[in-house]
């Protein structure tokens, strides 16, 4: 069975069953309820995967949709979802993931009628995101946000890229997007260059070694689905898209994918959102993404992380992070044998 986010909570529940924690009450995520919970388990040293099981969608109707949180919360987490030893620490769980990102494997193409996340499909006048759980995470963000990662396709090379971008919620078919000066700000301004709209494929939910490939900060002549299948060990399954159909494949086995595009002229406003850092960023290149297509697995389970200084985000975004620094550190100092890298560090010291 190829690995999805499905599998990696059935091998939680094998593993680690306390580990696994359903929320039966309807909260409100975009009231930052989710978030409050989150960073009260966390001052108490708890730091399960939750499932909330009825949230409120945007409409502010109770969802059959599920909410889940804190997959990549710890450090056993990401070890039973890479299937290496509890008793690995963490620099060996470092290396372990350089190890995966250096011995890539390429994805495979599956039929639409093979994908799960073709069972439903909504497109034009039918896209109303505000169906699904989406969050607001802090009290100081201008709305309701989509966080995980967002997948582009240079449009000379054809290589992927994979990473994280938020999205602010606008209406049913449009979120801001902050592009942010990376790999995806490059592909998305040669087609800006050239007049043309920027196809984007948002997903929401999926195995943890496809959210740990995602963080990949390599060279953007490779491919991040490359990355993916390494991390999973496996190819990467991909589909052709409702919208852009085969020149944007998306992950067959996730349980959300947004589709749309960035419009070369269009801007809005977004932000300020809580980073990483601490402090609510209002900075934000003000793309606008169209939403075309929005299809999902049935009884689809929605994925987020909790950004700024939460357990999740930091540990999501330097475990893959440790192994190349520490590599790095010892071409210059061959004498070091290892390396703390703490969450207060972020992305700035170890």
């Amino acid at each position: 069975m190829p690995k999805s986010l499905r599998t990696f909570l059935d091998d939680m529940r094998r593993e680690a069953p306390h580990e696994v924690v359903h929320v039966s009450g309807s909260l409100n995520p975009s009231k930052h309820d989710v978030t409050a919970i989150i960073h009260h388990l966390a001052a108490l040293k708890k730091f399960p995967i939750l499932v909330f099981d009825h949230p409120l969608n945007l409409h502010g109707q109770v969802s059959d949709i599920k909410l889940v949180m804190n997959c990549e919360v710890s450090m056993r987490k990401i070890q039973v979802a890479l299937g290496v030893s509890t008793q690995m620490d963490r620099m060996e769980l470092a290396l372990e993931c350089l190890r995966r990102e250096e011995q890539r494997i390429e994805p495979i193409v599956v039929k639409k009628s093979e994908a799960p996340v073709k069972e439903v499909i909504y497109t034009g006048s039918e896209v109303d995101v505000f169906k699904l759980p989406i969050m607001r995470h802090h009290a100081m963000d201008g709305g309701p946000y989509i966080d995980m990662s967002s997948v582009g396709k240079d449009r000379e090379t054809g290589i992927y890229n994979v990473s994280f971008h938020r999205m602010e919620i606008k209406d049913r078919n449009h979120t801001a997007f902050l592009l942010s000066l990376q790999h995806l700000w490059k592909i998305f301004r040669e087609y800006e260059e050239k007049g043309e709209e920027c196809p984007i494929a948002a997903v929401t939910g999926h195995h943890p070694a496809y959210q740990l490939g995602a963080c990949y900060k390599g060279p953007l002549e490779v491919s991040e689905y490359d990355i993916i299948g390494g991390y999973l060990q496996e190819p990467l399954r991909l589909t052709p898209s409702e919208t852009f159909g085969e020149k944007l494949l998306v992950p067959a086995d996730a349980e959300i994918v947004i589709e749309g595009i960035i419009e070369p002229d269009a801007h809005e406003d977004e932000g300020p959102f809580g980073e990483y850092t601490g402090y609510a960023s209002g900075r934000s290149t003000r793309n606008l993404l169209h939403v075309t297509a929005v299809t999902h697995r049935q009884d689809m389970i929605y994925q987020d992380i909790v950004p700024g200084a939460s357990a999740e985000h930091l540990n999501l975004s330097k475990t893959p992070r440790a192994g190349n620094t520490i590599e790095m550190v010892k071409k210059k100092f061959p004498n070091v044998v290892d390396m703390n890298y703490p969450s207060s560090g972020t992305h700035y010291h170890c």
